[in-house]
């Protein structure tokens, strides 16, 4: 999940628990042992490890600094640490402050370690240019491992709490140490973002690919559609920011990430430090709205400052999104923008292929509207469908004429459709399993899904298959397990008799190997229980994966004041029409995923401010 969903909170916002400045110089001895002891760690690991870990800390009348921890250690024992006030974010520098702390450690080992490692590889090239020959083999790592848990005990003296991955904090722009016109144009950049809005027409969990004239390509992430945290986020690449999506718990996505993330979020005026302020004040930086003050977000970065070429690539991140979204070509020179689509996605692009004519008995689109009651329908049912041909189909309430027609119909069609298998000479129990397994499925269409059996949809038929079948059925294995057969007999019988075609369906249920899985790993049918919440998830990212669902999650909290039925019937509303927009587009000739998202996403976020779901703050849910 992007920075934005997991890690909105900044440090910036638990600036109160932070600590005032300490000598965090280490280490310590009490006694000759100890100093003998690291001695020995000293000649015996001849790999020594350096980092430079920025601190939550405060500085006593100095609002410019930006405290960072310099540490070398061995796997046993740390032999260095030196506290540096202020550090630039270049490799140069930081490789320069590294190399005092080294020559520290060497002293306080006496000896000299065969090599150094550290995390950024533009670091490891500055240092070994400054030890030249003389010096020990330098080579970077993909992650911190010597000095990973020493930092992160440092931190938390520091702080009182565990506060991981470590940020730099300052109270003002100028600690970190660039020239001012760049950030007059990081100012610029991130204002003409705000007032652009992308996040109404982009998802948070939606990936893009910054691609720069040097050939360099970065993972961006655009936050607020959840209108909650308002930004953006560009990480090392874009499979880094799938791989962090992964995580449920946002401590485990950022603590051992590998790369770099920069991002810009907006904060309120009065939420800034007030040194801050003061300075943006004297600065005169271009600011879009009061609620809508750039903040810098800085993760994994050497020392936790900022170079000059990754402060300009975030610049021109903010400039290529809003132009990407409003069609603009690029400058020469300038960045540009496209949604990434991961390497797996060979079965994507067929998805977007129309389907072909449905027949007259189709009704895209259609869904059942409930009464305006705090009830409706939901996946709890569970009772068994005895004597599925003449059942009463009492579930659905004080239903309105449509909702009485489309369970009318869908009787007659159990019933017309169970006398055709009777006719053809299959025996009496195999025909009452077709019909119990037809009665299931039209069942999950009108209460669950709420549309009669012509509004029926790809979408539709792989969560009655994937999902809800494997929790819900009731008539024993053996029964379920002929569902496939049973809905493919009852296509056919569709197309002749209603003239009703689904042209999509042949391959969903020739997957016989994945509707079996599905059943056999199913853990229960409890919706709150969290291994089967666990279990539905590949659903319904497949659904929104083949783009046969909008993003919804952010906009049922939304809609949570709402009434129960009033909530459910907007959402399937949207759904529906969100395959209309979709076969629509297709039809017009858009067969590039990229362009269909962008323009589904459009369409659904002005959809939901037509209905007044836009947000407070201008964000779409």
């Amino acid at each position: 999940m992007p920075y934005g969903r997991c890690c909105g909170v900044t440090h910036r916002s638990g600036r109160a628990g932070f600590g005032r400045r300490r000598d965090v110089s280490e280490p310590r001895y009490e006694s000759a042992d100890q100093l003998i002891r690291l001695r020995e760690s000293a000649r015996r690991d001849r790999t020594w490890e350096l980092t430079a870990v920025p601190l939550p800390l405060l500085v006593d009348d100095d609002p410019a600094a930006r405290p960072v921890a310099l540490m070398v250690a061995t796997r046993d024992v740390v032999l260095a640490v030196e506290l540096a006030d202020r550090l630039s974010g270049e490799p140069e520098a930081v490789a320069e402050a590294l190399l005092g702390v080294l020559h520290q450690a060497m002293e306080q080992g006496r000896t000299r370690p065969r090599t150094v490692t550290l995390h950024h590889p533009e670091v490891a090239t500055a240092l070994e240019a400054l030890l030249a020959d003389s010096g020990p083999q330098v080579r970077s790592i993909e992650t911190m491992d010597r000095t990973y848990l020493p930092a992160r005990g440092i931190i938390a003296d520091l702080v009182g709490a565990e506060l991981w991955p470590p940020m730099s904090t300052p109270v003002t722009w100028g600690a970190w140490g660039l020239p001012d016109e760049t950030l007059r144009e990081l100012f610029s950049a991130a204002a003409a973002y705000y007032r652009a809005r992308p996040w109404r027409s982009i998802l948070d969990a939606d990936v893009l690919e910054v691609r720069y004239s040097d050939g360099v390509v970065r993972g961006g992430s655009v936050l607020g559609h959840a209108g909650a945290v308002f930004g953006l986020s560009l990480y090392q690449s874009p499979d880094e920011i799938l791989e962090v999506s992964g995580y449920v718990d946002p401590a485990m996505a950022f603590d051992r990430m590998k790369g770099r993330l920069l991002g810009v979020t907006f904060e309120a005026a009065d939420e800034l430090p007030r040194p801050m302020r003061r300075e943006l004040g004297r600065k005169g930086w271009e600011v879009a709205d009061p609620v809508a003050y750039p903040v810098l977000n800085v993760i994994n970065t050497p020392g936790g400052g900022v170079s000059q070429i990754d402060l300009e690539r975030l610049t021109q991140a903010l400039k290529a999104v809003p132009r990407w979204l409003a069609g603009i070509e690029p400058p020469d020179g300038a960045a540009e923008v496209s949604l990434h689509l991961a390497p797996d996605t060979a079965t994507f692009p067929p998805t977007l292929r129309p389907a072909g004519p449905r027949g007259s008995g189709a009704r895209p689109g259609a869904f059942l509207a409930l009464p305006e009651e705090d009830s409706g329908p939901d996946d709890r049912h569970t009772g068994s469908v005895s004597g599925a041909a003449t059942s009463d189909w009492t579930g659905l309430g004080s239903a309105s004429d449509a909702v009485v027609a489309a369970a009318a119909h869908a009787r007659l069609l159990v019933q017309d459709f169970a006398a055709e298998l009777d006719q053809s000479g299959l025996g009496h129990e195999t025909v009452r399993s077709h019909a119990l397994n037809v009665a299931a499925f039209l069942r999950f269409l009108l209460e669950v899904r709420g549309i009669p059996v012509g509004g029926v949809s790809e979408g539709d038929l792989r969560e009655f298959l994937h999902d809800w079948h494997p929790r819900h059925f009731a008539e024993g294995l053996t029964v379920a397990r002929r569902m496939p057969v049973s809905l493919k007999r009852f296509l056919q019988y569709l197309e002749r008799e209603e003239d009703l075609r689904l042209p999509w369906a042949g391959p969903i249920l020739e997957d016989r190997d994945y509707i079996r899985r599905r059943m056999d790993s199913c853990p229960g049918a409890d919706p709150d229980d969290p291994r089967v919440s666990e279990w539905r998830l590949e659903v319904a990212d497949e659904l929104e994966y083949r783009l046969l669902r909008p993003n919804l999650w952010e906009y049922d909290e939304i809609a949570m004041e709402r009434s129960a039925s009033r909530r459910i019937n907007l959402m399937r509303e949207l759904e529906r029409n969100w395959l209309l927009w979709r076969d629509e587009l297709i039809e017009e000739g858009v067969d590039d995923p990229r362009e269909l998202v962008v323009d589904l996403v459009q369409r659904q976020s002005e959809w939901q401010r037509s209905v007044g779901l836009e947000t407070s703050q201008g964000g779409v849910p």
